[in-house]
């Protein structure tokens, strides 16, 4: 070959390196596999777009279930038709002349219950007290409830007993007297009072009188604790049945 002028020749050489490089990127491009994204970040993603989305897969939560007794939320209740409610209460109307300050559950003569209602749980707070009882709706004031149930023990121990009533309480178990305090309250007195019993394995008779006096207020909260536990606790309605 003739020898060439050396910028021919650097120009020749030039353009044969731009070729192979070219030829090379394009190699290099097609054998180069696209980034795939994470399969966690694409399932998170997934999951999100599909809450927001139609749920187009046939429903598997089952509707609920309609109870076979329909249970009232009312305080107290009639005791036919509302099974769950344990606490049998005998109510009285405490006559007039017994309506004073000095009234007392210890000298009030029982005799023939007005209505007998049960109640769901002992657990009712310091509230205003309008609706009466049903079929009295109007009976809001100067009543009497004695108040029995059976109390199951499973394990033998000293139990505490805790009330918080407005207006006055007392609690016999077995006709053992646990707690005390008797008295008008008239929402000022808010009284919380504790006592204790040694109760073997078994079932309790337990007897809960309470009474309201003047209206609105009333209180009655009954909480125990059995000798394991840290602090008192509802009653447990599996322990608790009618008398």
């Amino acid at each position: 070959m003739p020898n060439l002028p050396k910028t021919i020749s650097a120009a020749m050489v030039m353009s044969s390196l731009m070729i192979v490089a070219c030829a090379d990127k394009k190699n290099f491009a097609a054998n180069v596999t696209p980034a795939t994204t994470p399969s966690g970040a694409e399932s998170s993603n997934s999951t999100i777009a599909g809450s927001d989305a139609p749920d187009q897969s046939p429903s598997t939560t089952s509707s609920p279930t309609t109870p076979s007794t329909t249970e009232s939320s009312s305080l107290f209740n009639d005791c036919a038709g509302n099974t769950n409610n344990k606490f049998v209460a005998d109510v009285y109307a405490i006559p007039g002349a017994q309506q004073k300050n000095d009234f007392s559950l210890k000298t009030f003569t029982y005799g023939s219950p007005i209505k007998q209602v049960c109640i769901h749980q002992l657990d009712i707070p310091l509230r205003p007290f309008s609706e009466g009882f049903p079929g009295l709706d109007s009976f809001i004031e100067w009543f009497l409830l004695d108040i029995n149930f059976k109390l199951r023990v499973d394990a033998p121990g000293t139990y505490k007993f805790t009330m918080d009533s407005d207006d006055g309480s007392i609690i016999t178990i077995d006709g053992n007297e646990v707690l005390n305090i008797d008295g008008l309250r008239n929402g000022t007195r808010h009284v919380i009072a504790e006592g204790s019993i040694a109760l073997t394995e078994g079932t309790h008779k337990v007897r809960v009188q309470y009474f309201q006096g003047p209206k609105f207020d009333i209180a009655l909260q009954l909480k125990w604790q059995p000798p394991t536990a840290p602090a008192p606790l509802d009653l447990p309605l599996n322990v608790v049945s009618r008398p």
